[in-house]
């Protein structure tokens, strides 16, 4: 099986991003990662603090840094989106 046309190629490969899309970035900031690494020094001083058990901090620690990193980082982006399109 072989292409010729880029419009073959295209309808057997349907999963790409639609023009629409391709410019769109995903709004992450600055700020919300030095937020996340706030927030997750807190949390290895709250499992020190506590004594939290090796397998209670393998439990917690990949679930919550993933979560504070991306949700600290679209957040504040998106207040600021927010709040620069209250200014207009």
């Amino acid at each position: 099986m072989t292409y010729t046309k880029r419009e073959d190629f295209k309808s057997t490969f349907p999963l790409r991003r639609s023009k629409k899309m391709k410019n769109k970035k995903m709004p992450f900031s600055l700020i919300g990662a030095l937020l996340s690494i706030a927030f997750n020094f807190l949390l290895f001083k709250l499992a020190d603090t506590y004594h939290w058990s090796f397998n209670t901090q393998l439990i917690i620690f990949p679930i919550f840094m993933p979560l504070a990193l991306f949700g600290f980082m679209y957040g504040v982006a998106y207040w600021q989106q927010r709040s620069d399109k209250k200014k207009l």
